[in-house]
C-alpha cells in the first residue's frame, strides 16, 4: 500500500512543528513517526513525541511571545539566565552565565545582565548574546537603544542590540537606575541626589533637583503616569514631571532599593522583605522574604528574588499582597518579567494551563494544599481557572500544652484529663494528673492499695475487717 503521509499538509505541518521546537523527534525514524501518527492522530502524537498534553513544549523563543516568562539570575552555580514559564514553571531556556550579577532588564524581545564588570545583551528568539564592557547600574531600553548607567564613569553609555557603543552621555555623580516616560530619559543620580533629564535625540542633559540629599541614599527609579518615583532610605518619594514637584509618598520601615511598576502598583525590596504600594490610596502590603534581592512586577503578580537562607528562589504574590507559591527554589540574584505579546488564548476545562490561567481542571501547575499555606488535604481548581479551589484543603488545629484544654494531639492539658482517674487507668486511688508535654497521664500519685479501705489491693494480706480468709487455725 502506498504511504501518502508524505503529501498530508496536516502530517507534514505538525511534524515541522515538532522538530522545530524539540530536536529530539529528529532521531525517531520516519516509519515509526509515521506509523504512531496514524494510529495515534495528531493530538495524541504531539503528546508523545514532546510529553505536552497537545501541544509542543515552549522554548527560550516563545518567552514574551506566547508565553510569560520571569528571565532570573541565579546564584546557585553557572546557570547564567534561566527563563522560567510563568504559568507552569518550567525552564524553557537559558542563556550564558555571568558572575557578579546586580540588576537585569527586558523588553522588545531582548534581556540586559548588568554586572560589577560589565552587561551582557541577550536575544530572545534566538538564545544568542553579546557582551559589553561597562555597566552596573539598572539598565533600561529605548526606541531600539539599550542605555546602561556606568557609576564610575557618570555617564549613560547606548548601546544596540549587538552590543556597539553609540555613545556616552554625561549625568549627575554616580548614576544608578534609569526610567523613561517614552520621550525622555530620567537618569536617578545617587550620590548628587538629583535626576539627569535627557532628550534621547539630541542627547542633551539637564539635572532637576528632586528634594534629596546624599544622606537620602537614593537607589531605584521607575516612572508612572505623570509622575517619578524613587527608593530611598525612609521609602519612596514622588517627583512630579515636568517641574519636579517633591514629597514623600510613602513611608517603610527600611531602606528601599530596586523599585518597579505597573499600571496600578508600586513595588520596592528592602533587605528581610518587600513593600507593595497601590498607587491609588497609598495602601502598602508587606511581604515576608528571609533575604530580598531583586524584584519585579507584572500586571497581576509581584515577584521576589532571594538568593539564600529558608525562602531561596523566587516567591509570587498577588497584588493584595497574599502569597501564591514558589516560582523556583534554586537561589536567585536578580529578576525581570517578560510579557507575552501574543498569549494563547485560555480555555478553561480542557487540561491543559494556557494563558492567565492559575490551573486548569486537574492540571494544578504544581500547587498543593500545602504550597496555598494550609496543612494539608486536595487541592482542586474553580471552575472559571482563574484561582485554586481550597475547599478540601485542611489546616490542622492550634495544638497549645498547657492551656487546660485539650486540642491538637493532647492526650490530656494541665486540670483536663479527658474524664480519666487513677482508677480508669487500673488503680486504686488517688490523683491523676496531666505529664508536662500534654502527651500521656502522670500516675504517679496514684495508689496501688489503700489501707483500712476494706478491700485487700496490692501487697496487703488484709485490710481492716477483711481477713482474706484467714483464720487463727490457718495461721497455725
Amino acid at each position: 500500500m502506498n504511504d501518502n503521509l508524505d503529501r498530508s499538509p496536516k502530517y507534514n505541518e505538525v511534524i515541522g512543528a515538532i522538530e522545530k521546537k524539540n530536536g529530539v523527534i529528529s532521531s525517531i525514524s520516519d516509519a515509526v513517526k509515521k506509523n504512531l501518527f496514524r494510529v495515534l492522530g495528531p493530538v495524541a502524537f504531539i503528546a508523545a513525541m514532546t510529553g505536552a498534553p497537545g501541544k509542543a513544549k515552549a522554548a527560550i523563543s516563545d518567552c514574551g511571545d506566547t508565553i510569560s516568562c520571569i528571565a532570573a539570575e541565579s546564584s546557585e552555580g553557572s546557570e547564567g539566565t534561566v527563563f522560567i514559564n510563568t504559568v507552569n514553571k518550567n525552564v524553557e531556556g537559558t542563556l550564558a552565565g555571568e558572575t557578579g550579577v546586580r540588576e537585569t532588564y527586558s523588553k522588545d524581545g531582548h534581556v540586559v545582565i548588568t554586572t560589577n564588570n560589565g552587561a551582557r545583551i541577550g536575544d530572545i528568539a534566538t538564545g544568542t548574546s553579546c557582551s559589553i564592557t561597562s555597566g552596573g547600574g539598572k539598565p533600561i531600553m529605548h526606541n531600539n537603544s539599550i542605555y546602561v548607567p556606568h557609576g564610575g564613569l557618570d555617564q549613560v553609555r547606548e548601546y544596540d542590540f549587538s552590543c556597539n557603543n553609540l555613545r556616552q552621555i554625561n549625568t549627575g555623580w554616580w548614576p544608578v537606575g534609569i526610567a523613561t516616560d517614552g520621550t525622555h530619559l530620567f537618569v536617578l543620580n545617587s550620590l548628587d541626589a538629583n535626576v539627569t533629564q535627557i532628550d534621547p535625540v539630541t542627547g542633551d542633559a539637564t539635572d532637576y533637583d528632586i528634594g534629596a540629599t546624599m544622606t537620602d541614599n537614593l537607589y531605584g527609579i521607575t516612572y508612572n503616569d505623570g509622575s517619578l518615583y524613587v527608593s530611598d532610605a525612609n521609602g519612596i518619594r514622588k517627583s512630579i514631571v515636568p517641574g519636579y514637584n517633591n514629597s514623600s509618598f510613602v513611608t517603610m520601615p527600611e531602606q528601599g532599593e530596586s523599585l518597579v511598576s505597573n499600571n496600578s502598583h508600586l513595588l520596592t525590596e528592602g533587605s528581610t522583605a518587600a513593600y507593595l504600594t497601590k498607587i491609588s490610596d497609598q495602601t502598602m502590603h508587606t511581604l515576608p522574604i528571609t533575604q530580598a534581592d531583586d524584584v519585579t512586577i507584572s500586571t497581576d503578580k509581584a515577584y521576589i528574588a532571594s538568593s539564600f537562607g529558608a525562602d531561596k528562589g523566587i516567591k509570587r504574590f498577588d497584588l493584595n499582597g497574599n502569597y501564591i507559591d514558589m516560582l523556583t527554589t534554586t537561589g536567585t540574584y536578580a529578576i525581570t518579567h517578560i510579557p507575552a505579546q501574543n498569549p494563547i488564548t485560555a480555555v478553561c476545562n480542557d487540561g491543559s494551563i494556557t494563558g492567565s490561567e492559575v490551573c486548569d481542571g486537574t492540571e494544578l501547575g504544581g500547587a498543593t494544599c500545602v504550597s496555598q499555606g494550609f496543612d494539608g488535604g486536595t487541592l482542586g481548581c474553580a471552575t472559571d481557572c482563574a484561582t485554586f479551589d481550597t475547599t478540601a484543603c485542611t489546616t490542622d488545629p492550634i495544638e497549645e500544652c498547657g492551656n487546660n484544654t485539650i486540642d491538637g494531639t493532647d492526650v490530656c492539658d494541665g486540670t483536663d484529663l479527658s474524664n480519666q482517674t487513677c482508677e480508669t487507668q487500673g488503680f486504686v486511688g488517688g490523683d491523676l494528673a496531666c505529664d508536662a508535654n500534654c502527651g500521656g497521664f502522670d500516675t504517679s500519685s496514684c495508689l496501688d492499695q489503700v489501707c483500712n479501705d476494706g478491700n485487700v489491693d496490692g501487697t496487703e494480706e488484709c485490710d481492716g475487717a477483711n481477713l482474706n480468709g484467714a483464720t487463727c487455725e490457718s495461721e497455725g
